[in-house]
């Protein structure tokens, strides 16, 4: 999948056929803008099936549950560089 939306505490993930609510996920992120690459683990707490709205693409809402000290600061190093910050 592709992250559309990413902050501190999870993300969302656009992809063609979502995850069920409730699933565990082992997952591992390229972090573009930073050239590094951080792994978490999450689970699906919300699922956005497919709509015919191009605004509104089908994914999950991951939130993360187990996540280094590390990783949560390339996050944020990341979130803060965002223009409209």
């Amino acid at each position: 999948g592709i992250c559309r939306n990413l902050s501190t505490g999870g993300l969302f993930i656009q992809m063609q056929e979502p995850l069920p609510k409730g699933t565990e996920i082992y997952l591992e992120l390229k972090l573009e803008s930073i050239n590094q690459t951080i792994h978490a683990e999450g689970v699906v707490v919300w699922v956005r099936p497919s709509m015919p709205d191009p605004n509104f693409p089908s994914g999950i809402g991951l939130r993360f549950t187990a996540i280094s000290d590390e990783a949560l600061q390339l996050i944020r190093s990341v979130v803060d560089g965002l223009p409209g910050k």
